[in-house]
Parts: C-alpha cells; sequence; structure tokens
C-alpha cells in the first residue's frame, strides 16, 4: 500500500494588488512578476519566493538570496567538532557552516575534547587534572599527609607529603618513634621489653613485675621477701600467697587434713573440708538420735550434732528407735510401720455388714483405725439388713427395724391413712379414717367423694343437668354431658373462640354456640368481615390478603429495574411481588434508560415514551458526521441530514452516502458545471458551510472561501473523491463515473483549500494530507483517469491496469506512469497552465507527487461534477 501526499497550494486571487504583469503580446511572450518583489521572472531567480531577489541580502540558508549565481557567499561561520559532547570544541577541528550541525559547536576553547569533564569554566576537582582548562592541575585542592612506611596508621612528623587522597603509604597523624616497626605507635600497649613501644618518651613504664622469694621451692613466694624486674630472678617467682614457706606440703593449693594447722594458707585451720573430717548428723529434737537432713564435716563433734542418723522424726522427742509405738498415725518407734498391731492405745471395733453404720457385737476386733467394715459400736440386731439398727425408723414391712423387740407398730413412718368408702364407689369419705400399715376392712386409701352415701356422686362422675355437683369439682352442672357446647366471644362480635369452650345446661355470660371466630380480641374479623389488605385473615377463611381483598393492587413487572413497570406483565395482590411495582408506563421494560421522564437521546429510539423518536440527522438532533448517524441506526438510508460539523450548534444539511463501501459518508464539498464554455468561476467548490444556502449539487459556488468542514475531517479515518460526467443531483459515490479511496494516518493533520477562477486558471480545491490508497473505481468510458502506481483495489474494483496513463487531450499526456493529480474540479478542460509536460511524470513507486494542476471529469468540452467525501 502507498502513501500519497495531498499538497496545499495556494494561487493568488484576481484582485491581488501585489502581482504585476507585462503584455508583450507582440513578441508573443507574457513576462510576470509572480511573488510581487518588483522584479519580472526574468531577471528574478525564483519568480515564487519574494524574499529571493536581486537586492536581497546574501543569508546563510543555502540558497542564492540575491540572484548572484552563488549560495552563502560571505555568510558561513567557523564551527569546532566537540567529541565529548561538553559544549566546547577542539580547537584543532574545525568547518565553515551556515550552522553548526550536529558534533560541532560555536567555541573551539576544550583543552582535552575527549573528556567531558575538562572544559573552561568547569568546577576543579582534585584528580590530577585540569578540569577547568586554566593550565593548572589541582590548585588549592591537596591535603597535607605524612610518609607512614610500617601502614601503622601514624607518620613521622618531618616526612610531610601533599596529595588529593589518603593513599596507602600516607597518615594524616603523626606521632611514629619507629616507622619501620607497625607494633610501635602512639596506640600500641608498653610491655616489659627495654623498648619505649607507645612512643611516650619513656621504656617499660608501669610493666615491670614483682617477684618473691620461694624458700621451700613449693611454687608459691613469701610475700614479705620481693623484688621488682622484667624477668624472675633466681629462687623468686611471682605469686606471693605462701603462709609458712618453710614447709613445701603448706600452701594455698595444700590438703587440708585435721592437724590442728593451716595447710591449705586459706586463714582456716581443720575446717569441714579437711581431708579426714568425720560425718556428723544434727539431733534437733536431742533426743540422742540424729536426722540426715542436716549434716556436717568437721575434725571435732559439733554442738547440737551426734554419729548416727536413725531419728525418722527429728522435731519430735517421742519419736525414735526406743520410743513406745501409739495410735496416732505416726512411726513412733522408727520401724518403718506406723500404729502397728504392739501400740499401747489400741481400739475395740465390730463388723458392719450390711454397711448401715451399726456393728454386730460377736464380730470384735483390736485396732488403732477401723478395719475395712468395721465401726465402733455393737448395736445391730441384724447385721444383713440395712434398715435395721438401734434408733431406725419402723416401717411397715414385718421387720423389726428399730431393734426394741416390736414389728410394724403404730409408730411406723411408712404406716397408712384409710378411709371409709361406705357407698363402695371407689372413693373414700375424707372425715373418716384410721392410720394402719394393713388396710382394715371397707377403707381405701381415697378421700375425694362429696357424698359417700351416693355411689352415683364422686371425682370423674359425669356432670348431668340435675343441679347437683355430680362430679365432685365444687361445681353444679358444669361441663355437663347432657348439656350444650359453648364458646368464649370475647369481642362480642358474634363468632366464637374454638380453643375457649364449655358444655353448659344454659348459655354461660359471654358465650355463643358458633366457633368460627379466627381471632376474638377483634370484632372486625369474623367470618362476615370483607379481606382488606393488613396482612391479617379478616374473613377467618385460612388465607391473609387474598385477591379478593376489597383494595387489592395491581402490579406490573420492571424487568430492568428503572422504576416504571410493564403493562403488559401484572399479578394482582395485596403487596408487591419481587420486581413488580405498582407504575405501568414503561415503553421497553428491556431497557433500564428508556422510560416516562427520560432524557430523550439521538439513538432513533423513544427515551421518554412519549410515543415520539428523535431521529439522528435530523434539525432537531443533529449528527457531527453521517458516520455518526449510521453507527446509531444501521437502517438509515442515503439522503440529505443535518449536521453540527464543529458541535458549536451551528448546523449545516448535506447528503449522506449510506450503502457504498458499508455507507457513513459525509459530503464536504462539491462542483457542478452545466455548460462546457468556460466561464469564471465555474470551477469553484461549494462548501458546506460557507458557501452558504441550502443543499443543491447542480448549484456551483460563488466565493472561494475554503471548505469549512475540517472538523468532519479530523474526525475521520478515511477519504473518497468522486467525480461525474454530467449532473449528479442526487446518489453517493457509486452514482459517480470514478473514485478513489483513501484511509487517513493522522485525522488531526487534514486541512482544506479553495482557490478562484482567474483567467485561464482552475480551482484548486482539496484537503491536504498524507493519505493511502485503499481502492479505485472507473468507468469505460474512453476517457481514462490518473491512478498511482502500484495500487490495487481491496474493496473497490479497478477497471483498469495499475499505473494507467492519461488518454485524454490534456497537457499531461500519454505517462504510463501516470501519478493522482491532487487538484480535483468538474468542467471542459485538464488543464496545466505554465507547465511542461514532464511535471506529470512520476517515477514508479513514488509516494507522494506536488504538481499543481487541474483535473477533469470527462475530458475537453464536457460537463461534470466533483465530490469530496469523509468517513
Amino acid at each position: 500500500m502507498r502513501f500519497l501526499t495531498i499538497p496545499c497550494i495556494f494561487w493568488t486571487f484576481a484582485c491581488s494588488e501585489s502581482e504585476k504583469t507585462t503584455d508583450t503580446a507582440q513578441q508573443g511572450t507574457i513576462v510576470e512578476d509572480l511573488d510581487g518583489d518588483g522584479f519580472f521572472s526574468d531577471e528574478d531567480c525564483d519568480d515564487s519566493d519574494p524574499a529571493r531577489n536581486p537586492n536581497a541580502e546574501e543569508i546563510c540558508d543555502g540558497v542564492d538570496n540575491n540572484c548572484d549565481g552563488q549560495a552563502d557567499e560571505g555568510a558561513l561561520s567557523t564551527f569546532y567538532a566537540d567529541g565529548d559532547g561538553d559544549g566546547f570544541g577542539n580547537p584543532d577541528l574545525t568547518k565553515e557552516a551556515c550552522e553548526a550541525g550536529e558534533g560541532f559547536v560555536e567555541f573551539g576553547t576544550d583543552c582535552d575534547d575527549t573528556s567531558a569533564n575538562q572544559y573552561p569554566g568547569a568546577e576543579e576537582v582534585c584528580d590530577g587534572v585540569d578540569n577547568d582548562c586554566n593550565d593548572e592541575t589541582d590548585e588549592d585542592l591537596q591535603n597535607l599527609y605524612y610518609i607512614d612506611e610500617d601502614r601503622d596508621g601514624f607518620g613521622v612528623a618531618e616526612l610531610e607529603v601533599y596529595d588529593c587522597d589518603l593513599r596507602e603509604g600516607l597518615s594524616a597523624i603523626t606521632g611514629d618513634c619507629n616507622d619501620g616497626d607497625n607494633t610501635i605507635s602512639p596506640v600500641a600497649a608498653e610491655i616489659c621489653d627495654e623498648i619505649d613501644n607507645n612512643c611516650d618518651g619513656n621504656i617499660d613504664e608501669d610493666v615491670l613485675n614483682t617477684y618473691y622469694f620461694d624458700l621451700d621451692e613449693d611454687g608459691f613466694g613469701d610475700p614479705s621477701t620481693s623484688i621488682d624486674s622484667c624477668s624472675p630472678p633466681q629462687g623468686y617467682v611471682l605469686d606471693d600467697t605462701d603462709c609458712l614457706d618453710t614447709d613445701s606440703f603448706i600452701h594455698p593449693l595444700g590438703m587440708e587434713i585435721c592437724d590442728e594447722q593451716d595447710n591449705n594458707c586459706d586463714g582456716q585451720i581443720d575446717e569441714e573440708t579437711a581431708f579426714d573430717t568425720q560425718l556428723w548428723f544434727i539431733d534437733a529434737d536431742q533426743d540422742g538420735y540424729g536426722s540426715s537432713a542436716t549434716i556436717q564435716y568437721s575434725c571435732t563433734q559439733p554442738a547440737g550434732y551426734v554419729d548416727n542418723d536413725t531419728d525418722c522424726d527429728d522435731l519430735t522427742t517421742s519419736t525414735s528407735p526406743g520410743s513406745d509405738e501409739v495410735c496416732d498415725g505416726v512411726d513412733n518407734d522408727c520401724d518403718g510401720q506406723s500404729d502397728e498391731a504392739d501400740a499401747i492405745d489400741e481400739t475395740i471395733w465390730y463388723a458392719d455388714t450390711d454397711q448401715d453404720g451399726y456393728g454386730d457385737i460377736s464380730s470384735a476386733v483390736f485396732s488403732c483405725s477401723a478395719p475395712t467394715g468395721y465401726v465402733d459400736n455393737p448395736q445391730d440386731c441384724d447385721d444383713t439388713e440395712e434398715l435395721t439398727y438401734m434408733g431406725a425408723d419402723e416401717l411397715c414391712d414385718g421387720i423389726d427395724n428399730n431393734c426394741d423387740g416390736q414389728a410394724d407398730e403404730a409408730s411406723a413412718v411408712t404406716v397408712f391413712t384409710w378411709y371409709e368408702d361406705g357407698d363402695e364407689d371407689g372413693f373414700g369419705n375424707p372425715s373418716q379414717s384410721m392410720d394402719s400399715c394393713s388396710q382394715p376392712v371397707g377403707y381405701i386409701t381415697d378421700y375425694t367423694d362429696c357424698d359417700d352415701n351416693d355411689n352415683d356422686v364422686h371425682p370423674g362422675a359425669d356432670e348431668i343437668c340435675n343441679g347437683e355437683d355430680d362430679d365432685c369439682d365444687t361445681s353444679i352442672d358444669n361441663n355437663v354431658i347432657d348439656g350444650d357446647t359453648w364458646y368464649e366471644d370475647g369481642d362480642e362480635d358474634g363468632f366464637g373462640n374454638p380453643a375457649t369452650s364449655q358444655n353448659a345446661c344454659n348459655a354461660p355470660t359471654g358465650y355463643v354456640t358458633n366457633p368460627q371466630d379466627c381471632n376474638d380480641s377483634n370484632a372486625i374479623i369474623n367470618p362476615d368481615s370483607d379481606e382488606v389488605c393488613d396482612n391479617v385473615d379478616n374473613d377467618c377463611d385460612g388465607d391473609i390478603d387474598e385477591e379478593s381483598a376489597t383494595d387489592v393492587v395491581s402490579w406490573f413487572l420492571d424487568g430492568d429495574e428503572d422504576g416504571f413497570g410493564d403493562s403488559s406483565i401484572a399479578q394482582i395482590s395485596c403487596d408487591a411481588p419481587i420486581g413488580y411495582i405498582d407504575d405501568d408506563t414503561d415503553c421497553d421494560d428491556n431497557n433500564d434508560l428508556i422510560y416516562p421522564g427520560a432524557a430523550e437521546t439521538c439513538t432513533g429510539i423513544d427515551n421518554d415514551c412519549d410515543g415520539s423518536i428523535t431521529e439522528i440527522g435530523s434539525t432537531t438532533c443533529p449528527a457531527q458526521t453521517c458516520n455518526d448517524i449510521i453507527s446509531v441506526d444501521p437502517t438509515s438510508i442515503s439522503g440529505l441530514y443535518t449536521l453540527d460539523p464543529a458541535l458549536d450548534g451551528n448546523t449545516i444539511d448535506t447528503y449522506c452516502d449510506m450503502s457504498t463501501d458499508g455507507g457513513g459518508w459525509t459530503l464536504v464539498g462539491y462542483s457542478y458545471n452545466s455548460s462546457a464554455t468556460i466561464a469564471a468561476g465555474n470551477h469553484n467548490m461549494k462548501s458546506l458551510k460557507c458557501g452558504g444556502g441550502t443543499f443543491d449539487p447542480e448549484s456551483r459556488g460563488t466565493s472561494s472561501a475554503a471548505i469549512a468542514s475540517v472538523e468532519i475531517a479530523q474526525s475521520s479515518t478515511e477519504m473518497a473523491i468522486s467525480l461525474a460526467t454530467g449532473s449528479v443531483t442526487t446518489g453517493g459515490l457509486q452514482s459517480y463515473n470514478y473514485g478513489w479511496k483513501f484511509t487517513i494516518p493522522d485525522p488531526s493533520a487534514v486541512t482544506f483549500i479553495n482557490q478562484s477562477y482567474r483567467g485561464s486558471h482552475f480551482t484548486d480545491a482539496g484537503p491536504c494530507t498524507t493519505v493511502i490508497v485503499q481502492g479505485i473505481v472507473g468507468d469505460s468510458s474512453s476517457y481514462t483517469r490518473y491512478t498511482l502506481a502500484s495500487s490495487l483495489a481491496n474493496s473497490w474494483s479497478d477497471s483498469f491496469p495499475t499505473g494507467y496513463g492519461a488518454g485524454d487531450s490534456s497537457t499531461c499526456l500519454h505517462q504510463d506512469t501516470g501519478p493522482f493529480i491532487t487538484s480535483i474540479h468538474s468542467g471542459s478542460h485538464n488543464y496545466a497552465y505554465g507547465r511542461t509536460t514532464t511535471e506529470c511524470d512520476v517515477s514508479a513507486g513514488s509516494e507522494t507527487y506536488t504538481h499543481r494542476g487541474n483535473y477533469t471529469a470527462s475530458g475537453t468540452g464536457h460537463t461534470g461534477s466533483a465530490a469530496i467525501w469523509f468517513r
């Protein structure tokens, strides 16, 4: 695919005052001053540029400004190569030019053009280099150091050196008194070696050792005989801790023994650590028997200690191997047992087989504590029965429970009370009773009979309407079996509560005969009430708020949840079903942007449900481009639409092609030539906005104003130019004979030109930008058209070979690589005024062409029309 640049070339208007013309018709030559600089074209070296003429000043721009045949004479400058890019050049590498150019600068004062850190004015740093190019190195930046040959961090004061950095072998500190020995310095420790190690001027100060005489040669010296020296004299040692220097067995490491001497020189004699001490045991209770709880080693017996540890309780004098055993839970005689059989105070115990706390006198044993199953009393008369013992409660069980010699006497705690049943109805007389373990004849345990003379009267008997208390419940004729069922009517609405009823001979107060009330606390709730929407079963039919409610509501589905419902989908209920509301005015319940009161948009949709649609591209809803219209409504047809190109409220009417190559093409400018005769103004392009008037493809423009639809072009990605041999009053691109389609790589760069007809000049009108040819269409008439070399159609058909040249009587004749001439118009001539035929020629593969010429759709002497489209 190739690129095509459509140039903007401005011709002068007929009314220009700066243009002058000399008519030399008698010689057949017309000489003009086209650039208005006062010099005719035969003396001006460039009559298209008013800045170039014989009186112009020569400037350095690569052009012959003063028309003397030379360019830039006397205007060149000297520049210097700047190899290191620091802004200062090498004085030895120069060039003469108008501008410095890459790698050259105005000043040639660099002292080292290989280093970007060296140039006039650079900051001098201490690095052994002349940074600021002043012929001095590291001036005023070096420091004072001292030679330090032994590398101990201290130098010799007399050996000074100036340098940028504290390198190895130098020191910033003096004070070394021997620079050949790194163990000797002001911070070294002084040792006893007859040398001044710390360089303080003194030798072996404060480091001499004190030695002591060792007469017995046991390695420990006598503190009373000493001498100071770096090394020990004969017979002397560093230690001074010998307490008897005449005995080699007595010294701080000697073994202490029981001999009344201080053998280990610790200031103590025969202490407990002596090798041959005896072990003694404390006798805290002083009973002559000791305890191992506290021991002591000593050469002699300590006070309060004995030589045995046989006391099992050294805090009690009554406890020892010689004491009597007594019943106290303690091992009194220290034999390893407590309260054993030989205790002097044992107790008599009796077997309690039935575990009732009372023992059998015939089973006695002696012991300090009760054996398992034994007690200390013999008061059980039957040790096989746990409820039988002295003092037990007498029970009605045929046994002498309390061991008093009698069974089941009247004092038995479980004795029964019996009541007389005179009418033998199984219910006793509460006023006639007796106590006994066994049932007397004519007596029973019940005492609830209210009439013991009538066997039809007793608890549980059927109550009948006879004026008596038949069932002994203290009430007469209540819950009778031969009466009626009555239901409580608490709210007095005539309907009773089925949960509260009575059987009675007569109606109780507040009771009715029916149980049909479902809420007996509310008089307006009963089977005769109307159902209403209040979440209550008003008519007692078992349903709440059913559809029969008098105030039921119609609800409508709100599928898009915009607050407006669909009238075609309704439910009747008291409460809104999920997703339903009480509105039915939504005209599209699938779109939450469509509802009554919504803002009407230019989408071809009835947004506010008022029954009317605002069409995009209409006067009330103008679009910016035709492509915007078809994007909203793909069914749009070709025709006249209203647009607002700048979106500023200033609208225009133009034609939209909605069918060619997918549609969406906007007509931004057109021209029409109704006569084969050349006439002034025939070829002006009619502008969308500046042309004025209504849309009329058969009218021609009357002004030379620029086409004012740059906003449409700059919002587009494609452009098309179409031409026809006659009038095209309606229809789109397909109604023209042939045309070109392009893509626009940079829409923001699109501008327009529109130049007027003057004399034999025809209009140049069209967009200026770089475009890419996408496709070409053509007709089969005898007149051909220019194409771009090597272009091929990809969505339009091309009926001519690639690169097919001009075939009509144009000035640019028979060019087999015919370029696309960018200026277009309709009319009678294919005209290129003032140009040679070679200007139409472009080598194969060229992407741009800058010819300023004209183009005809139909050839010489024909009417025609042309149009510019964007999408």
